[in-house]
């Protein structure tokens, strides 16, 4: 798996309206790679799909979206190349959606509101079903 690294994140958002996207007095220059390195080990550390889902609920409530009915829905993203050793998620062989028993999976998951809007996603592991949490509306 080819991996890229990200730098240089101040230059990708200048010329942009870095105060419309992330908010008043945030320049590009604020955004730099250690920031954003920070940034994404608090999102590791406190779970990203929980950090998802609750930035989503609040969105909701915020704009006071009514939520009657969450749609869930799973599929199996099939991958080729050699993924052994790669991290927590066990890519592997399962039942493949795509008919592809040949090919390692991984299987996706996610719960919108009847106005398509996110509220939690999860990844996991290529031979499992997604459980997705109870979230209070």
């Amino acid at each position: 798996m080819r991996r890229t690294p990200l730098y240089m994140v101040d230059e990708f958002y200048e010329g942009m309206d870095t105060e419309n996207l992330f908010g008043k007095g945030v320049k590009p220059e604020d955004l730099t790679d250690y920031h954003l390195a920070r940034a994404l080990d608090k999102i590791a550390l406190a779970g990203p799909q929980k950090v998802f889902s609750t930035l989503a609920m609040h969105a909701i409530s915020y704009e006071k979206i009514p939520v009657k009915v969450l749609h869930n829905d799973t599929t199996s993203v099939s991958v080729y190349g050699d993924f052994k050793g790669e991290g927590s998620l066990n890519i592997t062989y399962g039942y493949s959606k795509s008919k592809r028993p040949d090919l390692e999976q991984f299987l996706y998951g996610l719960s919108v509101t009847s106005d398509k809007i996110p509220v939690c996603a999860d990844v996991k592991d290529g031979n499992t079903t997604p459980v997705f949490p109870a979230i209070s509306i």
